[in-house]
C-alpha cells in the first residue's frame, strides 16, 4: 500500500493508560524484576477512526516492564517503559 500525496503517517493520543494493580512479580536478580500489571485503558476518538479506516486495535488490559533498583530507590527501566 503505497500513501498519496493527500494522505500522511500521523499520531495522536488516542487514550491513556494507568496502572491498577500488579498481577505478576517475578524478581530477575538483585536490581531487576519483571512486572505484570492490570491497567485501567481509557480511550478517545476512535470511533470516528474505526468508522473512517475500518477497526483499531485495542490494546491489552495488562501490561509488562521491568524495574530497577537505583539508589532513589525502584523505578521502570528506560528501554522497557519505551515498548510499554
Amino acid at each position: 500500500m503505497e500513501l498519496g500525496p493527500h494522505l500522511r503517517e500521523g499520531r495522536f493520543a488516542c487514550g491513556e493508560a494507568k496502572a491498577e494493580k500488579i498481577l505478576d512479580l517475578a524478581k530477575n536478580d538483585a536490581t531487576t524484576a519483571s512486572v505484570r500489571y492490570q491497567r485501567n485503558v481509557e480511550l478517545r476518538q476512535l470511533d470516528a477512526v474505526d468508522t473512517a479506516c475500518g477497526a483499531v486495535t485495542r490494546p491489552p488490559g495488562d501490561a509488562s516492564v521491568t524495574i530497577e533498583k537505583k539508589d532513589s530507590g525502584w523505578s521502570v527501566k528506560a528501554d522497557a517503559a519505551a515498548g510499554n
